[in-house]
């Protein structure tokens, strides 16, 4: 049932099928340049810290930097392009007027639930004890596949943070004017603001990144339990308004 289900979802639910195959390539050109801006990252926060160490690595550091606002624009322009056609493509094809920035909206959103409620219904699986055991399942089964972290983060903090410690006693020895001390503040606190920016922007295309980027079983079986659960908020409105 839940494979039956899950099927259906990624043939005729998923963003690709209901936009972006409409648009092969640009689709692809932006699942690319993303892969590409994503792995600029590491290379780009290396040579920072490269840079801030050896003022002989300055030039090295330069190049990630230069290469990854190169990835970042290049990026940028594919999320423009691609998202301009996806509200074309909802105004021509499902009549969804797009409003705001992005386009995914609400609407579409609610497409894809009604898309799914549908198929429960022609399945007779649209009764809240069966929409509960379907989220049920789709949990346990998604807790039974889950793998353990590679690395986990309190002790990768509580093995860094000594080490960090140790390589800014490093760093401000020579430091002997309160210049070169507050030039040492500022270049670190610029580091850690960038990676702290960087993490929000792929933060911010996380919805993206599950259905362009990741094509797991299980990355499709956590979008499928969140509007399982958002459909047994529907079906709850249906027989609250039939009374």
């Amino acid at each position: 049932m839940i494979e039956l289900l899950l099927k259906f979802y990624k043939k005729k639910v998923i963003s690709y099928h209901l936009v972006f195959r409409f648009m092969k390539v640009k689709y692809r050109l932006m699942r690319y340049s993303f892969l590409i801006f994503v792995i600029s990252i590491l290379p780009m926060i290396y040579g920072l810290t490269l840079g801030l160490a050896w003022e002989e690595s300055r030039t090295l550091s330069i190049g990630f930097i230069f290469f990854f606002i190169f990835m970042l624009i290049v990026m940028k322009t594919m999320d423009v392009l691609v998202n301009n056609q996806a509200k074309t493509i909802l105004k021509q094809k499902y009549n969804i007027e797009p409003n705001g920035l992005s386009w995914r909206n609400e609407k579409f959103e609610e497409m894809q639930l009604n898309l799914i409620k549908e198929y429960l219904i022609s399945g007779s699986l649209y009764k809240e004890d069966k929409i509960k055991l379907l989220i049920e399942m789709i949990e346990k089964d998604i807790d039974a596949r889950k793998l353990s972290p590679l690395i986990n983060p309190g002790i990768f903090i509580s093995l860094f943070v000594p080490i960090w410690i140790q390589y800014l006693v490093f760093k401000y020895r020579p430091i002997e004017t309160e210049v070169e001390a507050t030039v040492m503040l500022l270049s670190g606190t610029f580091l850690m603001l960038t990676i702290i920016i960087l993490m929000n922007v792929i933060k911010r295309f996380s919805n993206e990144i599950k259905e362009i980027i990741l094509t797991d079983d299980n990355v499709y079986k956590k979008t499928l339990l969140e509007k399982l659960k958002d459909i047994l908020i529907v079906y709850k409105e249906d027989e609250t308004n039939k009374h």
